[in-house]
């Protein structure tokens, strides 16, 4: 009977243990799968409590479970034991982990007339699966005293439980990692796509390799300069791409293998760069090596197409070759000569200079050949080319026009040498003509020829355009010149008729007038020819001077003289008219004795003609000072006067040549003060004025110490 009992309670207990199973299986949360466990439990052992405790992070969970009437203070005592033995069980640093109290729920009430009639009796399960740490524990309190049979199922459930809630951990754990690998891997995309975008939004190619130098990355703009596609189109390819040469063509080794080779930075701007279908571009570039926690793990190379920028650099450097190349002669042949020659081979293999003569016609003046010809037949071509060339109609054309004008050639018949070039297997591929202008005004014209396959790009043309501009500027700079060389003679050619063919007849006038004078008073005719003699003298003299100053070639006679002496001869040689027109004239010499540098006859002059003009403008009663100073290494002479002054708008006027005031009180050739300025600056000194309307006049000018 016995026996008979045993069975059915174990195969009650295996009933149990099944119906937990399931549970365990279909885990949801824990507070809902023990719920229902212990009451399957309870109804195979009356419980009075249950505590469960899990440790989480850094805290301890605690569900706590009473039975329907227990005592509230039972439940406390049930509360303390269960959190000693967690704390006797558990790893000693987590002892003090703080306790997060849940319950207590309600559990069947216990038979109470299975009582203990003893102790408490209370069971510790600790949760723990393999030799893992303990993770909590479950604390039963029986209501009746629980036998061996009763333990061992009770066990049996911890056991599953245990299993079930590392069961349930693992996969919230491996939910939790899932997510965080999902939202790592989202950054990662959202980072590479940022990074992808932002590097197809910058406007230069980016390249990078590993260290086996395959490919790892290449933007929009890398693909589009080396014309290689994308990744996956490089990669099935199976070709290197971003090769670097020499401007001349010789390779130089991958910047990025420089990179990461010596893990620096690789700069240049002198490359170029072939792309996959081999054309190639100048390229200013940085390589970089890239690195992991330290470590090289490839390089990247950031490139740009600076064909344009280079282009544009050559041709400001070709213009400014042009300009110091054009201006060097100042004659209109060797001009012609040398833009004909800047212009091959660059900007063609043949160019014609040709000019519009002074009988309007248009001549060949020059023309260069990029050696396509020997020199000896070109000789003989070019005396051809002179009557034969400029007649054709596309030449005509931009004459009449005066418009650019791009031909590509049918027949070389237009060209300057048509048989030789024939002869030589040569043809005339495209010609550019151009006309020489200066505003619109038509100096002849510049023809540009290609003999070989190649063609002016926008860059081209507009250089050739600006060395057409510059030939024309300095032709008519030659010409000018050339006038003004004829200009000059025929002045000189003037100025000694001036010289000699008025001034011997004059010469004849005051020696007639002071011999009829001779020995008697001169009667008042004689007087006013006299003054006529010498006025004439001074003038054809300050035209000598003028003319010299003007060439440069004033001769001066430079010896040390004293500055008093000076002072003292330039004010008697203006006592008497200055007497005369009531005028008083004070001297005031320097305090030191000074001695200049000066051609004394030159800057008596200069005094003679600043106190002469200020003796003309001063009225009755006015003074004039004349005064020197030494500052520095040199004096300063001033001529002051009480005068009417200048105004601000005459005084920029003064020392130009015929320049009068409109309102000048007295008659004169304008040319005194600028005949003034040029003594004085051929003395290596400066002249200036200072006045106010009204309150006189200071004219002064350095000359320097001995």
């Amino acid at each position: 009977m016995t026996v008979a009992v045993d069975a059915a309670g174990a195969h009650r207990r295996l009933e149990k243990l099944f119906e937990i199973s399931k549970l365990f299986t279909a885990f949801d949360t824990i507070e809902e799968t023990l719920d229902a466990a212990l009451v399957v439990i309870a109804t195979t052992i009356p419980l009075e409590s249950a505590v469960f405790m899990e440790n989480l992070g850094n805290h301890t969970e605690m569900v706590v479970w009473r039975s329907e009437g227990n005592d509230p203070a039972r439940m406390l005592e049930a509360r303390a034991h269960a959190v000693a033995a967690h704390d006797y069980m558990i790893e000693p640093h987590r002892r003090n982990d703080a306790v997060e109290d849940r319950g207590p729920s309600t559990l069947p009430a216990p038979i109470r007339g299975t009582a203990l009639e003893d102790a408490r009796q209370f069971i510790v399960l600790p949760l723990v699966v393999g030799r893992q740490t303990i993770f909590g524990m479950l604390q039963l309190e029986g209501a009746t005293r629980l036998d061996r049979d009763d333990l061992g199922f009770v066990n049996a459930i911890v056991n599953q439980l245990a299993i079930a809630l590392d069961r349930n951990r693992a996969w919230h754990r491996d939910l939790a990692q899932r997510a965080a690998t999902e939202d790592a891997e989202e950054r990662v995309r959202e980072q590479l796509a940022f990074t992808s975008a932002l590097a197809n939004s910058l406007g230069e190619g980016t390249l990078a390799i590993d260290l086996a130098g395959n490919v790892t990355f290449i933007n929009e703009a890398a693909s589009g300069l080396l014309r290689c596609g994308d990744l996956h189109a490089i990669h099935e390819a199976g070709v290197a791409v971003g090769r670097v040469e020499t401007s001349d063509g010789a390779p130089v080794e991958s910047p990025m293998t420089v990179a990461i080779r010596s893990s620096g930075r690789v700069r240049s701007e002198d490359h170029v760069i072939v792309t996959s279908d081999g054309s190639r571009f100048a390229a200013s570039y940085t390589a970089a090596p890239i690195r992991r926690d330290g470590e090289v793990i490839g390089a990247v190379l950031a490139f740009d197409d600076i064909s344009d920028r280079r282009e544009a650099q050559e041709a400001v450097r070709f213009l400014l070759h042009a300009s110091a190349t054009l201006n060097v002669s100042l004659e209109v042949q060797t001009v012609a000569s040398a833009a004909a020659e800047l212009a091959v081979p660059g900007l063609g293999d043949v160019c014609f200079v040709d000019l519009v003569a002074t009988d309007g016609q248009l001549v060949r003046s020059s023309w260069a050949h990029a050696e396509l010809i020997a020199q000896a037949e070109l000789d003989r071509a070019y005396e051809v080319a002179k009557i034969v060339s400029v007649r054709t109609p596309p030449i005509l054309d931009v004459v009449a026009t005066g418009r650019s004008l791009q031909v590509t050639a049918g027949d070389d018949d237009w060209f300057a040498v048509p048989g030789l070039l024939i002869a030589r297997g040569m043809r005339v591929r495209r010609g550019l003509i151009i006309p020489l202008l200066l505003g619109k005004r038509l100096l002849g014209a510049m023809t540009f020829c290609m003999i070989h396959d190649r063609a002016w790009n926008t860059v081209a043309a507009g250089l050739a355009e600006e060395l057409a501009l510059r030939t024309a500027l300095a032709i008519e700079h030659a010409r000018l010149y050339e006038r003004a060389r004829q200009a000059v003679r025929l002045r000189d050619q003037t100025l000694a008729i001036v010289s000699h063919d008025l001034r011997s007849p004059l010469n004849t006038i005051v020696l007639a007038a002071s011999l009829l004078g001779d020995g008697q008073a001169a009667s008042p005719t004689l007087v006013k020819i006299q003054n006529a003699a010498d006025r004439m003298d001074q003038l054809i003299d300050d035209l000598l001077d003028f003319a010299s100053i003007e060439s440069g070639q004033l001769a001066i006679a430079i010896l040390p003289h004293e500055v008093t002496a000076i002072l003292g001869e330039s004010a008697a040689s203006v006592e008497a008219i200055a007497h005369a027109a009531h005028v008083t004239l004070l001297v005031m010499m320097p305090p030191e004795r000074a001695v200049i540098l000066c051609d004394r006859l030159r800057i008596l002059q200069v005094l003679g003609n600043l106190l002469g003009n200020a003796v003309k403008i001063c009225r009755s009663g006015d003074r004039i000072s004349l005064a020197a100073e030494v500052r520095g290494h040199e004096v300063v002479f001033s001529v002051a006067d009480t005068g009417p002054g200048i105004s601000l708008d005459n005084q920029q006027h003064l020392f130009e040549r015929h320049w009068r005031s409109a309102d000048a009180s007295y008659k004169g050739t304008g040319l005194g003060l600028t005949i003034a300025r040029g003594i004085v600056e051929t003395h290596g000194g400066r002249i200036w004025v200072a006045s106010e309307l009204g309150h006189g006049a200071t004219f002064s000018f350095t000359v320097r110490l001995a």
